[in-house]
Order: C-alpha cells, then sequence, then structure tokens
C-alpha cells in the first residue's frame, strides 16, 4: 500500500504538487474519510489530496474542526458584543455630555446677557 501510494505522489512533480490548485468541492467518492485544515480553512480528502499542500498544517477530523471553528465563533461573537456594548456605553456617556453642555452654554449665556444689560444700564 505504501509503494502504491509512494508511486501515486512520484508520478507528480513537486512544483505541481505544491501549486496545485484545490477544487471548491472535495472528492463524493471518500465521504467518510474527511479532515478539514484548520490552516486553510478547507475540507480535504484523506485519499484524494495531496499531503504536500497540507504537510505544516493544522489537520483535524470534521467533528473536532466543526467544534473548533464553532468556539471561535461563539468568542469572536462575544468579542464584537462586548464591543457593542462598550460603544453604547460610550455614545450615552457622549449624549450625556453634550446635554450637559448645551445646558450649561445655555445657562452660560443668560449670564452673560444679564452682566452685558447692567453693564450698559451703567
Amino acid at each position: 500500500k505504501l509503494a502504491n501510494i509512494v508511486e501515486r505522489y512520484s508520478a507528480f512533480p513537486l512544483d505541481a504538487i505544491l501549486n496545485a490548485r484545490r477544487a471548491a468541492r472535495p472528492c463524493q467518492a471518500h465521504d467518510k474519510v474527511k479532515l478539514f485544515c484548520l490552516t486553510d480553512r478547507a475540507l480535504l480528502c484523506f485519499f484524494c489530496d495531496e499531503p504536500a499542500l497540507h504537510e505544516q498544517h493544522q489537520v483535524t477530523g470534521i467533528d473536532d474542526a466543526f467544534e473548533e471553528l464553532q468556539r471561535e465563533l461563539k468568542e469572536q461573537l462575544q468579542a464584537l458584543q462586548d464591543s457593542e456594548r462598550e460603544h453604547t456605553e460610550a455614545l450615552q456617556l457622549l449624549k450625556r455630555q453634550l446635554a450637559e453642555t448645551k445646558s450649561s452654554t445655555k445657562s452660560l449665556r443668560t449670564t452673560i446677557g444679564e452682566a452685558f444689560e447692567r453693564l450698559h444700564r451703567l
């Protein structure tokens, strides 16, 4: 079996293996032996895909990859929700500060107007 695998891959030049374009959809013939490359975020077939393409990559089973990706998405969702909450709180603070500034400006204009009237009468 090993000799067949070696023979199969020795027929391909190394450049062709490294530069190979993968199909958008993995093979349908080997449904039970699907793997997932976490580095490339791509489905792999244990038999059909060139191992050289993923030699230094983190490859795992589909179920494990699903759990890993689901965990990552939950973490990203939580981070986005936290960020949204912080931005909402900052926006509320800015709105309060704007209202206070408008109120302060109105009060200051009234005070300056009254002072100007007194000075004008003098």
